[in-house]
């Protein structure tokens, strides 16, 4: 085996980058990796070099992971040296292009792949054909089954069997991916392996083929395709649109308001049983409606001021939906309740404000937290500065390579939580400090209780969905920014109101095992 240092050492980084940007990340289903011969992994790709990082990080007996890579990259001798190092296969052509022609350049690909994969090595695909943040898997191209069938092809060719091939799906879904600290999943497994075996007779070796034959491959290619497609929905989560995805989110938050609420390995079946309830109800009228509108109003509302439902219900708990009880704090004009007083904000944040700084741990960690703190700042930079504004995948890209790679120390996993609590306190303050007089009006508020829509993807083919077209996003224009004080009071209203529509009308059974 080529030693590919290169690999090395950029796997040893995925392994930081990963450990210390993440705060627990979970595989399932490494058995269904074999520990030799050919392989082809598909994963899903929803964030950039980081699937790259995170499957070479987490594969099963640590086996080396070759990708495709553009051919120009490798002419700088340079370059060529650490691309071929780390295992990198060139392509002359777009691997994932519908057309079967066998072109020379297409030729070299998929020959420099079969060679690959007859030393008995890994191939890494991301069938989806680019990195994007959709509400569902949006498409799935037909590259990974082109480079089975010619594999076959190939073996065939040089007298070999061909079947060994296995093809593994991967389903990479993370609980919030461009937050630090936040929780990193492989849902249930390493996907069960597509086998070669059933296909393998019809496909023809490529001496001696004719036209009927390339259909015959043509076909297998797309019942491949439809196959790998089919397993890697199974193993994330995926909605209709973004309305229902949005719902679904907020709804399994207020139904699980801590993030440890919902072991890893529960998390994608709760949320997609969560995506099936709303996506039901939101296709219906009458008072249904108003859930899906309650649930994205306090959703959206959440964006707007930076806050999530999790930090919020710690320094300021609500009842779960459900039960009988009413939201202890809430703003004046919600009949039949308590109110969220200036003092009792106060008090808030003073406590949130003692706890974080003279709390025994915190005093001990101090100095290397302090130390640290450019890596946050840098990472926040390269964010803001480098990823394409309103792209989640970007920002989550740049935020765990630069940040997450010198950032990540004990200290922070203790200090990140207190000053997350900190700053929703001290956004509660402000905002029922301010006058009332200067909250956000009612004519304007329409413009904050929708989430803004998505960077529009031009790689992405869209299709019917449900027998519906989808509507492609309009380019991404954040409405006029306004401090989150003049918002609070909007905000906790609309807790209130998203907590007591899922009382009133309780989402499906849910389950989480423990």
């Amino acid at each position: 085996m080529e030693l590919k240092l290169v690999y090395r050492a950029l796997r040893k980084i995925s392994d930081w980058a990963l450990s210390e940007f993440y705060s627990e990340v979970y595989v399932e289903g490494q058995h269904n990796v074999p520990e030799a011969g050919p392989l082809i992994i598909v994963a899903s790709h929803h964030n950039e070099m980081i699937d790259i990082a995170t499957l070479a990080a987490t594969i099963p007996y640590r086996r080396h992971l070759c990708f495709w890579a553009k051919s120009t990259m490798f002419k700088n001798p340079l370059s060529r040296v650490i691309l071929t190092s780390s295992g990198a296969i060139p392509v002359y052509r777009n691997p994932n292009s519908n057309s079967a022609a066998r072109t020379p350049s297409a030729k070299s690909l998929f020959d420099s792949t079969s060679e690959t994969l007859a030393k008995g090595e890994v191939i890494g695909v991301f069938p989806e054909g680019t990195s994007y943040t959709e509400p569902r898997i949006a498409q799935v191209k037909e590259g990974a089954a082109w480079a089975a069938v010619e594999y076959v092809r190939w073996a065939k060719e040089h007298g070999r069997d061909g079947t060994d091939l296995v093809i593994v799906p991967v389903g990479i879904v993370y609980t919030d991916k461009s937050k630090y600290q936040s929780r990193l999943t492989f849902f249930r497994r390493y996907g069960e392996p597509i086998r070669l075996s059933p296909y393998s007779q019809p496909i023809p070796a490529l001496e001696g083929s004719n036209n009927d034959s390339e259909e015959d491959a043509r076909r297998i290619v797309k019942e491949l395709t439809a196959e790998i497609e089919k397993r890697i929905i199974e193993l994330t989560v995926n909605a209709p649109d973004w309305d229902t995805l949005y719902v679904s989110r907020m709804a399994r938050d207020l139904l699980w308001p801590r993030d440890t609420d919902i072991p890893l390995k529960d998390f994608v079946g709760t949320s997609q049983r969560c995506v099936q309830a709303g996506g039901r109800r939101c296709r219906t009228t009458g008072p249904t409606t108003q859930i899906k509108q309650a649930l994205l109003k306090y959703y959206s509302l959440l964006h707007y001021t930076g806050l999530d439902h999790t930090t919020l219900s710690s320094i300021l708990p609500s009842p779960s939906p459900g039960t009988d009880e009413r939201a202890p704090l809430l703003p004046a004009n919600t009949p039949g309740t308590s109110l969220v007083t200036a003092r009792s904000a106060l008090r808030i944040f003073v406590c949130n404000a003692l706890v974080t700084f003279l709390y025994p741990r915190f005093i001990l960690f101090l100095p290397p937290f302090v130390v640290h703190i450019p890596a946050y700042v840098m990472g926040k930079l390269a964010a803001r500065f480098l990823a394409t504004p309103g792209e989640e995948e970007g920002i989550a890209q740049y935020k765990t390579i630069v940040g997450g790679e010198v950032l990540g120390t004990i200290t922070t996993a203790y200090v990140v939580g207190w000053a997350l609590r900190l700053v929703a306190s001290y956004k509660l303050l402000g905002g029922l400090l301010s006058p009332r007089a200067s909250d956000v009006s009612p004519a304007e508020l329409p413009h904050y209780c929708t989430p803004p829509p998505p960077v529009v993807n031009p790689f992405i083919k869209r299709r019917p969905v449900d027998g519906q077209v989808p509507q492609v996003p309009s380019a991404w224009n954040e409405v006029k920014p306004v401090s989150s004080r003049r918002l609070m009071r909007h905000l906790l209203a609309a807790r209130a109101e998203a907590a007591e529509a899922l009382r009133r009308y309780p989402v499906s059974p849910v389950t989480v095992s423990h």
